[in-house]
């Protein structure tokens, strides 16, 4: 769930692209950005930011870390556009 879904907000768009942000991070560490129960889960969605993919994986180009951040930020107006 992204932050605003987590908030109660209004979802849009944005919400998917926080979505495929959390796959690719999956996809590129072979973990999840955000581990324990629901409670602590949607604490960190809101307020922790994930290990970088490039901290966590040697050799892995830290352009990687630029466009996972960007699709799980907080703010989805600082996410890509959906177009």
């Amino acid at each position: 769930m992204a932050p605003e879904q987590v908030a109660g907000a209004l979802v849009g768009p944005q919400a998917d692209i926080w979505a495929v942000g959390v796959i690719l991070y999956e996809l590129l560490t072979g973990r999840r950005p955000f581990t324990g129960g629901f409670p602590v889960i949607f604490e960190q969605i809101c307020r922790a930011e994930p290990a970088t993919p490039a901290s966590l994986i040697s050799g892995l180009p830290t352009a990687f870390d630029a466009i996972v951040a960007s699709a799980l930020a907080k703010n989805a107006e600082h996410r890509f556009e959906s177009r």
